[in-house]
């Protein structure tokens, strides 16, 4: 890392370091705490079970949730 920088009446001031870090990154801490699946459709008939001859299914719909969104 080199920091430089301009003083008062013009004056440079340098400064110059080096370091090392190790980082520890405990993957189970990204893993998804579970999943969603199933099939958005328009019930037709209001009984909240999709019916293949009458519900229309909706392609490429989101799921937006309070703690993010499902793609």
């Amino acid at each position: 890392m080199v920091v430089r920088g301009t003083g008062p009446g013009g004056a440079s001031d340098i400064a110059s370091d080096e370091d090392d870090a190790v980082i520890r990154v405990v993957l189970e801490a990204f893993k998804p705490l579970g999943d969603i699946i199933g099939t958005v459709f328009v019930d037709r008939n209001r009984n909240g079970l999709f019916d293949k001859v009458l519900d229309t299914p909706v392609h490429r719909a989101r799921v937006v949730l309070a703690g993010g969104v499902l793609p």
